[in-house]
């Protein structure tokens, strides 16, 4: 199967790019804005560096898979490439980016499905994806603002 559609959803916020970077490279805090993580169970020390991986339990228990989310490329403070597994549901390829715009911060995040069960119902795997990457941006930006600098 190919790769599905790339999905993205962006947002801004009065938080710095600075502010929203360190939660994005403070890898415990992730249990607290992506939707649909209920736990990190352990991070590489060098995270986020390139190869750098963060563990985590995706879903709900008893139906919570493990998994492990790496560090492809990263251009720090800016931009973070990922591949998360979550198998058997997904293989996904994930693009955060950070920028100053118009005096606010916008902050992109692309995932783009590329392996597990999702591929076989794509339409539904998009809405799921659309409705979970605005609930997470939502909770990013939450945190965010709560310490704002």
């Amino acid at each position: 199967m190919s790769p599905a559609e790339v999905v993205r959803v962006e947002t801004r916020t009065a938080a710095s790019p600075e502010r929203v970077w360190q939660l994005l490279a403070d890898p415990y805090t992730w249990a607290h804005w992506v939707a649909g993580t209920s736990a990190i169970r352990a991070a590489d020390a060098h995270w986020p560096a390139s190869g750098a991986r963060l563990y985590h339990r995706f879903g709900p228990r008893p139906l919570a898979v493990r998994g492990h989310t790496t560090v492809v490329d990263v251009d720090p403070a800016r931009r973070m490439g990922l591949l998360a597994s979550a198998l058997p549901y997904g293989l996904v390829r994930i693009e955060i980016t950070v920028a100053q715009a118009a005096g606010r911060t916008r902050v992109a995040l692309c995932e783009q499905l590329v392996g597990g069960l999702g591929m076989r119902l794509p339409h539904l795997s998009r809405a799921i994806q659309l409705a979970r990457n605005r609930r997470s941006l939502d909770r990013l930006i939450e945190l965010a603002e709560r310490g704002r600098r």
